[in-house]
């Protein structure tokens, strides 16, 4: 959302939430000789005076902006959450006050992408638990045996959410010869049904948490997925 009237300048009450990265803390300060004084602070233990007085307010996804802080914040302007996603901001309220909100879109999107290609390995070939085993027994014969593994190559991986994250795990799914299938009602490019995506081999479900995405998937999807071979 963007506000052309916003006016910043030296005065400025800036807080920054005390759990953010420390190199982000210190490239913020670097901006103190044009903005001010930032205050690197716990959100929650601002005082009601505080609150008031706060013009900028930088946080992450540990930090909840609901009504009841927006009431108390009477002169903030902005809020720059470090994050993809808002459901920790009441953001149709804070509209509601004149209050811009800026966030990272695809900011982690190349780490969560990693991340569920790592647990797919993991879920399919559990190199770690193995390794665990042979050190305690050091049967390596009998542990070959009844290590279970499954190949990647020409699995179905199902994409609930086509965004930013959904494609690069997507790209990285194709990498291991996998058939991609998406569901996403808000981009074109995913042409497959919710059903069609819950049947495949794999299931990975990335889409913003929202009154309409909460319970999504519930008792009736999770019937419609393959049961475990």
């Amino acid at each position: 959302m963007k506000n052309e009237n916003i006016e910043l300048h030296k005065s400025q009450k800036i807080i920054v939430e005390k759990t953010i990265h420390p190199n982000a803390a210190q490239i913020l300060s670097k901006l103190e000789k044009n903005f001010g004084k930032i205050n690197i602070n716990n959100t929650e233990n601002l005082s009601s005076e505080e609150i008031k007085k706060v013009e900028i307010l930088i946080i992450r996804a540990n930090t909840t902006i609901n009504k009841e802080f927006l009431d108390k914040a009477e002169n903030l302007k902005i809020i720059a959450s470090t994050t993809t996603g808002l459901n920790h901001v009441d953001v149709e309220y804070a509209k509601q006050k004149n209050i811009a909100i800026i966030n990272a879109p695809g900011e982690n999107a190349n780490a969560v992408a990693e991340y569920v290609m790592r647990m797919l390995l993991s879920a399919t070939d559990d190199v770690f638990y193995t390794n665990h085993l042979l050190k305690k027994s050091k049967d390596f014969k009998k542990i070959k045996e009844e290590n279970t593994r499954s190949e990647l190559t020409g699995k179905t991986f199902g994409l609930i959410g086509y965004g930013r994250i959904g494609r690069k795990v997507a790209a990285r799914a194709k990498s291991f010869d996998m058939e991609i299938k998406a569901y996403d009602p808000y981009n074109p490019e995913a042409v497959h049904t919710l059903q069609e995506v819950l049947q495949c081999d794999v299931v990975s479900m990335h889409v913003e948490l929202t009154p309409q995405t909460k319970y999504m998937i519930a008792e009736k999807e999770l019937a419609l997925m393959k049961n475990e071979k």
